[in-house]
């Protein structure tokens, strides 16, 4: 049971650094390529899931960006009732 644990964590922390130093991979709906094609008339499109980069966000990393954003708004808000109490 040690050992399970032991090597989820070793995953979970080889991904948290793949996401930091890697943040973007290729996306999936047009693999790497910004476009794609349509559904119907089977002509080239932009991608909307890349919006024509041909790169995603990890889920990873768009989780520790939501986090950080989440940290950044809450310690605006303490600085600014420590501020008003004055």
């Amino acid at each position: 049971m040690l050992k399970l644990i032991i090597i989820a964590v070793v995953i979970g922390l080889a991904y948290a650094a793949a996401c930091w130093m890697f943040p973007y991979v290729r996306c999936g709906r047009c693999n790497g390529t910004g476009s794609r094609k349509a559904w119907i008339l089977r002509r080239d499109v932009d991608c909307w899931w890349c919006n024509a980069a041909g790169r995603r966000l990890r889920i990873g990393r768009r989780i520790f960006n939501h986090g950080a954003r989440l940290r950044r708004e809450g310690q605006a808000r303490r600085t600014e009732r420590a501020g008003s109490k004055s």
